[in-house]
């Protein structure tokens, strides 16, 4: 469920700090648990496939597989819980700038309604 990438999936399509808690956090568990289940998988197969000295090349695999799974994972989770601070910190402005209805009238005006149109002969 976590490598959905859709953090209101969790919340029933509400997104906030405890929806990316979560949804960061079910990033990083599947990190680390495929990284540590990496580590034998690799092992094991490096060992079928040229016994001992396959073993250690697998171990070592699954090593550099673990800390490059976890990395990403705690990478995953630090994004889901900005996004989720990112989206309750907008909906409390939307709430005090008079609503969902007015914050969309003015992403849908943009940052500036008026723009100014530049020349490059003449210069304003």
């Amino acid at each position: 469920w976590y490598s959905s990438g859709a953090l209101g999936d969790l919340g029933g399509g509400k997104v906030n700090v405890v929806t990316g808690i979560a949804t960061g956090g079910g990033e990083l568990l599947g990190g680390v648990i495929g990284g540590v289940t990496g580590i034998f998988s690799k092992s094991l197969a490096g060992f079928h496939k040229s016994g001992l000295q396959g073993l250690a090349q697998g171990v070592g695999q699954g090593v550099i597989g673990a800390a490059t799974s976890t990395a990403a994972g705690a990478v995953g989770f630090a994004a889901r819980v900005v996004e989720g601070i990112d989206a309750t910190v907008g909906a409390a402005q939307d709430g005090v700038k008079g609503g969902a209805d007015a914050a969309a009238a003015r992403r849908r005006r943009g940052a500036n309604p008026k723009p100014r149109r530049y020349n490059a002969c003449y210069p304003s």
